[in-house]
């Protein structure tokens, strides 16, 4: 699905990518992160370049490949108005990652109501459908589960996708809800609210 192309030396590197092979390494705290993600926000190129890498474009450590996945998860907590031209971006990069930390910090973004006025039809039923997938997914860790029910909740349109969601949640209720009782309650307290969205809004099937 995703396979890591071969690495560059470092005189072949770009600015941008030696930038962030020299700044995103090992042992980089918060701080940092938060002044890459602003730095990014202010030069175009290196915004491009943390997207070029996290689709699979560039040469880069599975590390660094993280970090920058954090770093775009700053960005947009800085100001989400710098992703919002990005949003196929944003979809290449789900489809593009094979890795955990990655794809939580993806859908952190992209569990926000602001994406409600940008998104494509075709978007939403993705998200719709990703989001469904994961609860489905007991092999995933259950910040995921939590970040799925967020990706799903203001996106659902019919009575198919609200069933299909309640049906997954119950079922990773019945799953992991024993052994884990606080995640359980968040499951009963997010499908009731799910319902009462739903009836509000009153739309067709």
């Amino acid at each position: 699905k995703y396979n890591m192309p071969q690495a560059k030396s470092s005189s072949k590197l770009t600015p941008w990518e030696l930038t962030m092979k020299e700044t995103l390494r090992k042992g980089v705290g918060v701080e940092a992160i938060k002044a890459f993600a602003a730095e990014a926000l202010s030069q175009p190129e290196l915004l491009n370049t943390l997207l070029a890498a996290l689709k699979g474009e560039l040469s880069v450590d599975p590390f660094v490949l993280r970090k920058s996945a954090w770093v775009l998860h700053h960005v947009y907590l800085i100001d989400n108005r710098a992703l919002l031209l990005k949003r196929d971006q944003l979809s290449d990069i789900l489809d593009a990652t094979t890795d955990v930390s990655v794809l939580r910090e993806l859908l952190k973004i992209l569990a926000s109501p602001v994406w409600v006025d940008i998104e494509s039809e075709s978007q939403r039923r993705e998200m719709v459908a990703l989001g469904t997938d994961l609860l489905h997914d007991t092999s995933v860790p259950i910040a995921l589960h939590y970040a799925a029910m967020q990706l799903i909740g203001f996106r659902i349109q019919t009575k198919k996708e609200l069933d299909e969601c309640l049906e997954a949640m119950q079922y990773l209720g019945v799953e992991l809800g024993v052994q884990n009782t606080a995640f359980l309650s968040c499951l009963q307290r997010t499908a009731v609210s799910f319902r009462q969205n739903f009836a509000r809004i009153k739309l067709p099937n």
